[in-house]
């Protein structure tokens, strides 16, 4: 296979672009340290610089303008995203820059210098650097997905087959849009970030209803299709506050996807094992998507006590376990197993001292503040245990009860 072969298809949260030049840029973070009267320095390693990939690219046709704004709007949607690069694959980035050039002499075309800078795919901060193990994952899965996508979704005898996987999209993206605006209404936002968090759901109910109207043109060219609905799935992070926010987004949205491609049923010939096997595959790319960013989130999460993290992570095992008990693609089944491996190993974090939420018994009536010290040894943690156990009568909590507390 020749290197013209390996190229990709080009593409950003899942609008696709042609390529003419393409720069990767990155070294390493040296502290330069000077001293009087030397003339060498010592050089403090601090490691890699941050990769930045540059690329001009450009759309073209006699009906241009689509594909453009198209572009523009995903290069103008904030947080990361994934970037589908002709020489490098998928990787998760976040926009530095753009610059749109277009003239009346090369009309029907516009062309776009772009700047990425490499990220780690979380749009909350995180402390822990595990998250990195669970991301970098997503870029392999996201690759094995489009790729079973491009070689078992076929639709190539069009008819009821093509009409009918085309009816599957249509309802999965309704699922998404549903379950990402139920978990958006449901989140909290700070004030300072209320206007960020509605232009990503603007942009999320945008492209995600683009996909619907490319459809009849994006249902014959799967790999560009499965990249799209990678990138839709992948939005909810970008719009919640808190990474835990987006586990439970995400393990409603699995549920519900789950829910629809078990009730389907298809005739047994060999048109129906056609439909059949469009739809599984279908199912497949879009669970490995929601485990991926499950996942992700879950390694980057903050956890309050160590029952609290173990449970997220069963949960989360638990889902990949479903997944590849009916996995159709051996890339993907690889995929899902390295996701399990980076949840198992990244959460609880290691070396977190996470207390652990206990039941304690109250055998006699008594107030917060001498139950807190008779707990704790002192009264700092009052006000958690009150509202912990959202106690009404902190002056009498009742005898013969329990409450929980953190140890």
């Amino acid at each position: 296979m020749s290197w013209k072969d390996k190229l990709q298809t080009a593409s950003f949260r899942g609008a696709s672009f042609g390529v003419t030049e393409s720069n990767l840029e990155g070294g390493r973070r040296n502290a330069v340290h000077e001293f009087p009267n030397r003339e060498t320095a010592y050089v403090e390693d601090l490691g890699g610089k941050n990769k930045t990939y540059s690329i001009e690219g450009f759309v073209v046709g006699s009906d241009y303008m689509p594909a453009r704004d198209s572009l523009q709007t995903a290069l103008e949607t904030g947080g990361s995203g994934l970037l589908v690069h002709p020489y490098y694959g998928s990787l998760t980035v976040a926009v530095d820059s753009y610059a749109i050039r277009e003239s009346a002499e090369g009309g029907g075309m516009a062309s776009f210098s772009m700047t990425f800078v490499k990220s780690l795919g979380v749009s909350y901060p995180s402390s822990s650097s595990a998250s990195a193990s669970a991301s970098s994952t997503i870029t392999a899965a996201a690759d094995n997905s489009a790729s079973a996508m491009e070689s078992l979704f076929d639709v190539s005898d069009g008819g009821d087959i093509q009409t009918l996987s085309q009816t599957q999209v249509t309802e999965s993206v309704g699922i998404i849009q549903m379950q990402t605006k139920l978990k958006v209404k449901s989140s909290s936002v700070d004030v300072e970030n209320i206007e960020g968090k509605i232009n990503a759901f603007d942009n999320f109910m945008r492209d995600s209803a683009r996909v619907l109207t490319d459809l009849s043109t994006l249902i014959a060219e799967p790999q560009t299709l499965g990249y799209k609905l990678i990138d839709v799935v992948s939005r909810m992070a970008d719009m919640v506050d808190t990474p835990l926010h987006a586990v439970a987004g995400y393990l409603r949205m699995y549920s519900a996807l789950s829910d629809y491609f078990s009730g389907l049923s298809f005739l047994s010939s060999a048109k129906g094992d056609t439909e059949k096997q469009n739809a599984e595959i279908l199912r497949d790319v879009l669970l490995l998507a929601v485990i991926s960013y499950a996942a992700t989130a879950a390694a980057g999460a903050d956890y309050e006590t160590r029952t609290q993290a173990t449970e997220t992570r069963d949960s989360i095992t638990d889902m990949i376990d479903s997944f590849l008990a009916d996995a159709l693609d051996d890339s993907m089944f690889e995929s899902a197993l390295d996701l399990r491996n980076a949840v198992v190993k990244s959460v609880p974090p290691d070396g977190a001292r996470l207390p652990d939420l206990v039941s304690v018994d109250v055998p006699a009536t008594v107030s917060s503040l001498v139950l807190a010290h008779e707990i704790y040894g002192d009264i700092d943690e009052e006000a958690d245990l009150i509202s912990r156990n959202s106690v009404a009568s902190p002056w009498a909590i009742q005898g013969g009860t329990s409450v929980e507390a953190l140890l």
